[in-house]
């Protein structure tokens, strides 16, 4: 609701790629949740969790991961909670 709302926002979809992370000596996949386009062109990827499990045992490892790829392919990134979603 909040990005068809916006005039900002060219399109968006669900991510269909995934990262590879190490987590308790296993290989995982990390797949974020939308994909932004902007009418500027700017591109974003965004993860939404709630608060609450912003640390749980693998989060903070995923978000290094997609904030490493963001940084080296020029996409921003960022991490939608309530707060970020008005929900609070």
């Amino acid at each position: 609701k909040i990005l068809e709302d916006s005039s900002f926002v060219k399109n968006y979809d669900r991510c269909f790629f995934f990262f590879l992370y190490n987590f308790e000596d296993k290989i995982k996949k990390y797949i974020p949740d939308l994909m932004v386009e902007y009418t500027t062109g700017i591109k974003e990827i965004i993860e939404v969790k709630p608060k609450r499990l912003l640390n749980y045992k693998s989060n903070p490892i995923k978000f290094t991961v997609l904030k490493n790829y963001c940084e080296d392919n020029k996409i921003k990134h960022s991490i939608w909670t309530e707060k970020e979603m008005g929900l609070i």
